[in-house]
């Protein structure tokens, strides 16, 4: 309800009890009423906001998460991500030279802005003589973000005398962001549901449990007794150890005498590219960073079997700030639909969006 239809069913109340014909507005009278009909509207928002978060189907944050609580279900928190980062010294050191827990390593802002941060999880040393080592480190915080690509990680926040460089060698990995309401909202009545255990969907609401795994599809499998559990994150890889954790926590749900194989959801990567037009003022980087990592999240968030719809494509670049319109938009090389089996999990592969002047 709007505040000119209060003010309006306020106006019509007034006069009929009142025996005035009218009242001028504006007017002492009407101003009255408007600042009522814009007090009640304001309840009124608040009464519906409160309504809503007292629903599983509505609710959000914090209040979501009490009505998780309420059977047991919990947001996942997300893992940080970790790897290895080689320090190195331009000449090998008469001496060893200590690199102490917490040492600060970071990437170079992005076109976003952002930084990223990993820390050294326990105290190392160059030794002398030698001219680098590779010291464990883990992200400041959880995230996909933080799975980074070789060479990242390239400046030490934390200056160490006689050390010259920093480097990953390899990818950093296993860092999966926090639930989100959506996922959340989603799972919780597939846990409930679970709670009965030795059913498809306690096993797939166990699966889920497990810190990386964003979906979980159960089927019969091909012999009387066997079942085929397949899971995925959303990125769409799924480390053995993932596999390995998920086995373990089914143990308590599956029925007895069932042999339950569980796989990971097979790559359908699909590709993106498109032109964008910019308002006059928007920063050309950050909007096409920005267009790509839309991109990116909507089709690494599709699920296990799930469509790759070009209009939603269209639509999460329209939804970016700064972009005015956008053309040529392909998946895959076309501007048909794509599905996945039921076995598969698509993916973001290369996206790439070019800005039109």
């Amino acid at each position: 309800m709007t505040i000119q239809e209060i003010y309006d069913r306020m106006k019509a109340s007034f006069l009929a009890n009142s025996g005035l014909a009218s009242i001028t507005e504006p007017g002492v009278l009407s101003t009255i009423i408007e600042a009522l009909a814009i007090e009640i509207k304001s309840l009124y928002d608040t009464m519906t906001t409160i309504i809503d978060q007292g629903y599983c189907g509505t609710a959000t944050g914090s209040y979501l998460e009490k009505i998780g609580a309420l059977i047991g279900c919990t947001r996942k928190s997300g893992v940080k991500s970790t790897g290895t980062v080689r320090f190195a010294a331009e000449y090998a050191p008469a001496s060893d030279i200590p690199i102490p827990e917490g040492t600060v390593v970071s990437t170079v802002i992005d076109g976003n802005g952002n930084r990223y941060r990993f820390l050294t999880i326990s105290d190392s040393a160059l030794l002398a003589g030698t001219t680098y080592i590779d010291v464990a480190v883990e992200a400041e915080e959880v995230g996909e973000a933080y799975n980074l690509a070789a060479s990242s990680l390239i400046i030490i926040e934390t200056p160490i005398a006689g050390i010259t460089s920093c480097t990953n060698q390899s990818a950093t990995s296993g860092g999966t962001s926090e639930e989100t309401d959506d996922h959340y909202r989603a799972r919780i009545p597939l846990y409930l549901s679970g709670l009965k255990r030795a059913t498809s969907d306690s096993l797939e609401s166990a699966a889920m449990t497990v810190d990386g795994i964003m979906d979980a599809v159960c089927t019969d499998g091909a012999t009387a007794g066997t079942a085929t559990l397949i899971v995925a994150s959303a990125s769409g890889t799924v480390p053995s150890e993932t596999i390995d954790e998920v086995e373990a926590v089914i143990e308590d749900y599956k029925g007895a005498g069932i042999q339950v194989t569980v796989s990971a959801a097979t790559h359908l990567t699909v590709d993106c590219t498109f032109d964008l037009y910019l308002e006059p003022e928007a920063v050309e980087a950050t909007v096409k960073a920005a267009a790509e990592a839309a991109v990116e999240e909507y089709l690494n968030k599709i699920v296990i079997g799930g469509t790759a719809y070009w209009s939603q494509v269209v639509k999460a670049l329209l939804d970016v700030d700064g972009v005015v319109n956008v053309k040529n938009v392909f998946i895959d090389s076309g501007t048909a639909d794509i599905d996945a089996t039921s076995t598969q999990k698509i993916v973001a592969g290369t996206v790439t969006g070019t800005v039109i002047t």
